[in-house]
Parts: structure tokens; sequence; C-alpha cells
């Protein structure tokens, strides 16, 4: 794993939950995960604990039957799993545009800096890096991504520019980063534009408001339930959540849908990238 991490095989935590006194077969309380996911990190030398309410949420979901303890193998199960999206996180995500230039649309519209190898996106500002967005959401160009190649030339950003000045059809390798791309933004009216939107899950307070369906490697949204979203829109109404708008990434977590949701369901605090189908500024 990146960052230093680890991947501990299933007999690597029993040993771990042996040294806690526990066996394969005895339950775990709350109390002996707490102490195991500890062993757990400092075998894995990560920097930081687990923060005590995504554990206690991982536990309650663990725990459906509400006896306030779970199996080692539902423990192991869920750390194979959380493993694999803490992998998927930090992996860059990498994707292709594909931009067509034309009489009537000549301007990629995008404001860049020539980066020494890449190209690095500092702003979506129309013309047919737009029309791109708009038409391919789950692929869409954000601030903070870098172009490392354009029609197959890279490690050069000028020569990728004259490229990209020169060519009508041109074929562009974006890469995004854990974080890439999740600034918060409008565009101007009546074109897409990408935002970001905080959520923070509390007790009594913890339904997100919002039904969506799968689309590709984004979530839809379907319709607007109140809860947290419909706070959210009554604070913010130049960055309101709508029918139609299009979740690209939960906490950095893009193209998996799936994945999406799960980050959605397990998390606490949440930050999702939208992409909507207009500016909302009235």
């Amino acid at each position: 794993m990146g960052n230093g991490q680890i991947h501990l095989s299933e007999k690597e935590l029993l040993g771990l939950a042996r040294d806690i006194g526990k066996d394969e077969n005895d339950p775990l309380t709350f109390a002996d995960v707490s102490l195991l996911a500890e062993q757990v990190r400092k075998r894995e030398r990560a920097k930081a604990p687990v923060p005590g309410d995504v554990l206690r949420e991982l536990f309650g979901r663990l725990d459906k039957q509400g006896r306030g303890a779970i199996s080692f193998h539902a423990f192991s199960s869920a750390y194979d799993q959380l493993t694999q999206q803490r992998h998927k996180r930090a992996s860059p995500l990498t994707f292709t545009v594909v931009l067509k230039k034309s009489g009537r649309t000549q301007e990629i519209g995008l404001d860049i800096t020539l980066d020494g190898g890449g190209i690095v996106v500092n702003e979506v500002l129309g013309g047919i890096a737009v029309e791109w967005n708009r038409a391919n959401p789950s692929r869409a160009i954000l601030k903070g991504d870098v172009i490392t190649s354009v029609n197959g030339v890279s490690g050069n950003s000028e020569e990728m520019m004259r490229v990209m000045r020169a060519q009508a059809m041109l074929s562009l390798v974006v890469s995004r980063g854990r974080a890439g791309g999740l600034v918060a933004r409008t565009e101007s009216r009546g074109q897409p534009r990408d935002f970001q939107v905080k959520l923070s899950k509390r007790p009594g307070h913890s339904h997100l408001g919002f039904d969506y369906k799968p689309l590709g490697e984004v979530l839809e949204v379907t319709r607007i339930a109140g809860g947290l979203v419909g706070a959210w829109n009554r604070a913010n109404p130049d960055h309101r959540v709508e029918r139609g708008d299009h979740i690209v990434a939960a906490n950095g977590l893009a193209g998996d849908a799936q994945a999406i949701i799960d980050v959605m369901k397990s998390q606490t605090r949440l930050e999702l990238q939208v992409v909507g189908r207009h500016d909302r500024r009235r």
C-alpha cells in the first residue's frame, strides 16, 4: 500500500486478536475492536488512528443484530473492504478526454499552468472543455487536474501546449490525484459547473436527504428530500444540489459508483464533488 501502509493477512489479524486475548471464535465488543484497530494501525505503520466516530459507525454497521459484539471474521472482512477502498482513494485517477475544435468553437476553454512535464488546470472557463464536461460528467475536467499527454506527446509541457494549439482533434490524458479537482467554484450562467458539498452527520441528523441512481461511474441525483442536503441548499443557494446533478466523487474517491455509495453510507464527514447542469446563481 501507499504512504508506508501494508495490507495484513487474516492470519496476521488473528495474531493481533490473540495479542489482546481474543481467539477466532470469540465475539469482539466495541472495546475489543478499538484495541484491535490500534494494533492494526501500529502494524501498518499508519500515522494516525482511526477516528472514534468512524470506528463506532463501522462497528454499528457490522453489529446488525444490535448485540454489542461482532465476530472476528466480520472484522476481517470489513478490514479487507476498507483496505481496498483506501487503496482506490490513494491511487490517482487517470482518464482520456477527446476534444474536437470546430469552426463554431475553436477555444478549448481552460486556464492552465505549464509545469515541467505536465499541464495543470487552474480553471475551466468555457469552450469545448465545458461541452465535454456536460456530455461526460464522469470524466469531467476539473480544477487541479493535470494533463500528462496530448496526442501522444508527453514529458514536455511546452511541446504539449504547441500540439493543443495546432491540432483540431485532441486526445488528452488527464490525471487526478487523491484530492484532485475538489475545489468549489461556479461557471458562467447556463453552463455546467462543478462544486464541492460538505456534509457532517451527527446523532439525530444523519439522513443525507436525497435519492440517487448509479449512472456509469457516477451517481445521478433523482430527488431532494430534505435532510443534510436540504440544509446545505438553504445555506448555499449558489451551490444547490438539484435533481439531475451528478456526484462524481466522495471524499476524494472517484470512478466507481458503488464505492462512492459505500463512502456516503459509512463516513460521518463527507466532501462530495458535484457536477451540476448549470449555474444556479440568481
